[in-house]
């Protein structure tokens, strides 16, 4: 009765090794590379948001004589942050097309432009500007159509503060091209007297010369003035 056990028990191993699996050496590539992320540029990492507000934008066809829809999205004013001093920080309007993202609104805000009521709407603004969406200048006529007057006031209010803003950078920088434009009149001098000329000579010659350094320096903001375009 010994023997079958003893056979058996000698088959077990056998039976063991069976069972066990063989240990995989395959090496498996992946189907598709993870490549490392690149990061992209929006143009609005040296600013901050400081009005935003969803709105739906117009613009008027000049050909067809009729308004055209550009957008839905968030009317955004960015204000520059890379100027030290605050008050020369520069503010522009962005806005970029809803589930697209691609721009349908880019310009700074001109402090000689104001908001106008939209005929028949008291949710609605209309103003002009010179927009840079497409990449190149282009003048023309703009409208924004917001959910409700409450909106639409809240905007008012936002942009007549930037343009109030922008208006006293035009001055500030106005001021600092006179005064630049001042002191290079006042660097074309009169030229330094021959050492073996009359004296008194030398003396009307520099009269001369800085009394024409003086008038030039009138001139220069007069025409500067004339060639400036007329505030709409």
């Amino acid at each position: 009765m010994a023997e079958p056990e003893a056979a058996a028990s000698s088959t077990t191993p056998a039976a063991e090794e069976l069972t066990l699996e063989e240990e995989s050496t395959a090496i498996f590539q992946p189907v598709v590379e993870l490549r490392e992320e690149v990061k992209t540029s929006t143009g609005t990492e040296n600013e901050e948001s400081i009005f935003k507000m969803r709105a739906k934008l117009f613009r008027f066809d000049k050909e067809e004589n009729m308004w055209k829809e550009r957008g839905t999205g968030d009317l955004t004013m960015m204000r520059d942050t890379l100027a030290e001093d605050a008050a020369m920080r520069k503010i522009r309007l962005l806005m970029r097309r809803e589930q697209t993202l691609k721009t349908c609104l880019n310009h700074f805000v001109n402090g000689a432009v104001e908001l106008t009521e939209n005929v028949g709407s008291d949710r609605s603004w209309v103003w002009s500007a010179v927009d840079y969406a497409d990449g190149e200048a282009d003048p023309c006529s703009l409208a924004v159509r917001f959910a409700n007057s409450d909106q639409a006031a809240k905007f008012k209010t936002a942009y007549d503060e930037a343009r109030q803003h922008m208006d006293n950078i035009a001055d500030a920088e106005g001021a600092a091209e006179e005064e630049e434009e001042a002191a290079e009149a006042d660097a074309g001098g009169a030229p330094a007297a021959d050492a073996e000329g009359d004296s008194t000579a030398a003396a009307a010659t520099a009269a001369d010369a800085s009394a024409t350094a003086d008038g030039n320096g009138d001139a220069a903001p007069a025409e500067a003035a004339a060639a400036s375009p007329a505030k709409e």
